[in-house]
C-alpha cells in the first residue's frame, strides 16, 4: 500500500584596501553525510526514484490530495484505462501514481480498503492494485467484500492484483483462493515491470 544537500557556496573574504595583501582564510570542511544516513527507499520502484527533486511538502501534500480526489461515476475517461492503488504508505502509493500516469492511465490512490470501497462505489476501476497489510481495513477484508458485492464495487469484470512485500505469504494464498487475479511482490518490481504487469492484467 524519496534529498541531497548541497554545500554552501564558499565566497574569499576581500580586504578593504587593494593595496593591503589579503590572506585565504582557512574554511572549515564540510559535513559529509554518509550513505547510510540516508532514508532508504520503501522498495526497488522508490529506490530508482529516489534520486528525482522533492516537491514543497504543502505542494506534494496538494497534489496528491487532488490526484486521488474520486470521480463521480458519470465522468468521462476518454478511453483510458481507470487504475486503483490501494497502498497505506504514503510514498510508494505516489510513486505507483505517478508512474500509471505517466503511462497513460486514469489513476486513483486508496490508503486503505474502507476508502478504495468508497471510491468503488462511486467509480469504476479497470484493475485495483490491492495491499494486503493495511490498517482499518487490509486486503483480504477488502477482497472479500468486493467479491461478496460484485455489483456494487464493480461489474464482475474488475481485475484485482494483490500487492505484498513476502514472497510465500500465506495471506496470498488465502487472496487467490477469494478470486483475487494474481499477485505482485513490491520488493522485487522494477518500475518498468510494473508498467509491464498492469499492462498485462488489462489486455
Amino acid at each position: 500500500m524519496d534529498n541531497n544537500n548541497q554545500d554552501p557556496v564558499k565566497k574569499p573574504s576581500t580586504s578593504d584596501s587593494i593595496d593591503t595583501p589579503t590572506t585565504d582564510t582557512p574554511q572549515p570542511e564540510a559535513d559529509k553525510t554518509s550513505e547510510a544516513d540516508q532514508t532508504p527507499g520503501v522498495d526497488k520502484i522508490s529506490e530508482a526514484f529516489k534520486s528525482e527533486p522533492v516537491q514543497d511538502k504543502a505542494e506534494s501534500s496538494t497534489d496528491e490530495a487532488t490526484k486521488e480526489e474520486s470521480v463521480p461515476a458519470s465522468s468521462d475517461s476518454g478511453g483510458l484505462k481507470r487504475v486503483l492503488i490501494v497502498e497505506d504508505e504514503r510514498d510508494a502509493r505516489k510513486i505507483y501514481l505517478d508512474l500509471l500516469e505517466g503511462a497513460g492511465y486514469e489513476v486513483a490512490g486508496a490508503e486503505n480498503g474502507k476508502e478504495a470501497l468508497t471510491q468503488m462505489e462511486q467509480k469504476q476501476f479497470d484493475l485495483v492494485l490491492l495491499d494486503i497489510i493495511m490498517p482499518e481495513m487490509d486486503g483480504i477484508e477488502t477482497l472479500e467484500n468486493i467479491k461478496k458485492f460484485p455489483d456494487k464495487y464493480g461489474d464482475g469484470k474488475m481485475k484485482i492484483l494483490m500487492l505484498s512485500n513476502i514472497g510465500g505469504d500465506i495471506a496470498i494464498d488465502k487472496a487467490m483462493e477469494i478470486g483475487a487475479d494474481g499477485y505482485m511482490l513490491k520488493s522485487e518490481t522494477e518500475p518498468a515491470d510494473l508498467i509491464n504487469i498492469v499492462e498485462k492484467y488489462l489486455e
